[in-house]
């Protein structure tokens, strides 16, 4: 969400120093290392973009990054498909490269959405939905139905969901945590609509 909000500033040419400070400090602490966990190289990626991060040391980070744990048939798949969505940013060629266990990861996402959709877990159905987009399924229609479900969740308001909680301030945090999700699924989703990223077929 963090990306998102700073790619809209800068599409908006607008300023945060909270933000720009957020951004150059995360920039810093990468620049001495030499190897990041899969689940970060994403952002790696769009820290670059944002010509914070020299692409040099951007991609030394990124070729470090073994995307393999992250496809690991015993993890949860909610979990799973954050941590695949944090290892490819938007950049679905980098998952293309992980061969049939890639394809056999999409099945465990396809298979485990109808039931976060049943359950209203919009969290789960957001991170789903859009790991199975960089996996190649977006065209599919367990994908289709899948944002249907989260589209028919949306209030006029802009808002996802509607808590099942009595206490103001817990559902109104929970619909923003929602509600972010959502809004970075969609955003995956139109990207690699609109042709800017490419995804295998299934």
């Amino acid at each position: 969400m963090v990306f998102e909000c700073a790619h809209g500033m800068e599409a908006s040419r607008l300023t945060c120093p909270t933000l720009d400070r957020c951004l150059e400090d995360t920039a810093a602490a990468l620049s001495g290392l030499t190897a990041v966990p899969a689940s970060a190289a994403g952002g790696v990626e769009r820290l670059m973009r944002l010509g914070r991060l020299p692409a040099g040391t951007a991609r030394s980070l990124i070729d470090s990054a073994d995307p393999m744990p992250l496809l690991a048939e015993d993890r949860p798949p909610a979990v799973m498909a954050g941590d695949l969505v944090r290892y490819a940013g938007d950049d679905p060629s980098r998952l293309a490269r992980c061969g049939a266990r890639a394809h056999a990861a999409g099945e465990r996402l396809a298979a485990a959405l109808p039931a976060a959709c049943r359950d209203h877990r919009l969290g789960d159905v957001a991170v789903l939905l859009q790991g199975l987009a960089l996996l190649g399924w977006a065209d599919h229609r367990i994908v289709r139905d899948g944002l249907e479900f989260l589209l028919r969740r949306q209030s006029l308001s802009g808002a996802f969901g509607h808590p099942a909680v009595d206490d103001p301030g817990r559902r109104a945090s929970l619909r923003l945590r929602w509600t972010g999700s959502c809004v970075v699924a969609l955003s995956t989703l139109m990207t690699l609509d609109s042709g800017h990223a490419t995804a295998p077929v299934p």
